[in-house]
Parts: C-alpha cells; structure tokens; sequence
C-alpha cells in the first residue's frame, strides 16, 4: 500500500492572504480568482482544492506557517509579512488559529 504526503502547503496563508476556500474543488478557486492579482502573487494558480487531495489520496499534509519579513514581500499590502518580532508572532498565532477552526469546523 503507497501512502501519499503532502510535505509542504500554505494553507493557512493562503487562507489569510487571498481568502482561499479549501474545501472547495480546485477549478472553482481558479475560476473565483480568474483575472485577480492572486495567482501572480501566488506564483501561478492554484493547485489542489479537497476534493483533489481526497482523488489523490492523500494520507498526510504538512501544512506551514509561513510570514515573510516585510524587505522580502512584494505585496507591501500582505497583512502577515513583519518588521518586529511581535508582528511575526501574531502573524503566525493567526495562522494557527486558521488551522484549529479548520479542524473544529471539519473534524
């Protein structure tokens, strides 16, 4: 038996930064962000939605927290990139919080 891991994913970022439904199939995310900035700030559209990870058969993700410092962005309007490190704590508390509301809403 194969088991497929997902070793890295933005989720909580991607939620957070372009308001990304993961629940929903990756054709409906592109079609929502068709002609928006997102997929060039996103370095291309996007790639997997739940009902891809669930055709795939996933087994694992490990999903990231991820906040650039803010000399690094290129989007100076991207709420978790930081100058302090108190701004990159609260950006990743934030992206903890995403990942326990996605586990409270879908256990």
């Amino acid at each position: 038996m194969s088991i497929i891991i997902d070793s890295h994913e933005d989720i909580a970022c991607n939620i957070l930064r372009f308001n990304r439904d993961y629940s929903l199939p990756v054709a409906e995310t592109r079609r929502r962000e068709f002609g928006s900035p997102i997929p060039a700030l996103n370095f291309g559209d996007a790639m997997l939605g739940w009902p891809e990870y669930q055709a795939g058969q996933v087994a694992v993700i490990f999903a990231t927290l991820f906040a650039p410092p803010l000399r690094y962005e290129k989007d100076p309007l991207f709420s978790l990139a930081y100058l302090t490190v108190e701004q990159a704590r609260d950006a990743y508390k934030k992206q903890l919080d995403v990942y326990n509301q996605l586990v409270d809403q879908h256990p």
